[in-house]
């Protein structure tokens, strides 16, 4: 599932903030976990997750944060509202360390992205 380019991408996540990278590495192995049919490329800056050539997330790093984006996350039960945006259809959770992916129930948003049309 690993290409040269997210590679490079981490290899630079890994350099600049451990915590970051050590996020993102723990969101990936969830993604390969519960979606292994999932295909991963570095796209906005991120790595983006797509079934059947169609993106349903994205998992970015910021200066104090990890976001994972969700493309029709304004279609999710979010209960408890750990979803976040305004816009018409993306909404993101924001994940400030390893603990967060559990917490904010990461797999549950993952699992609603994989059952929408």
């Amino acid at each position: 599932m690993s290409a040269p380019e997210i590679e490079r991408l981490l290899d630079t996540l890994r350099l600049a903030n451990t915590s970051t990278y050590e996020v993102i590495q723990q969101v990936r192995q969830l993604v390969q976990a519960d979606a292994p049919e999932s295909h991963e490329r570095v796209m906005y800056g991120g790595i983006m997750f797509a079934n059947n050539g169609t993106d349903w997330g994205g998992v970015f790093a910021y200066k104090n944060h990890v976001s994972f984006e969700f493309t029709q996350g304004a279609k999710f039960e979010n209960t408890p509202a750990f979803l976040e945006g305004k816009g018409k259809l993306r909404r993101h959770i924001k994940l400030g360390d390893v603990d967060d992916i559990a917490a904010k129930q990461l797999a549950q948003f993952i699992a609603q992205a994989l059952d929408q049309p």
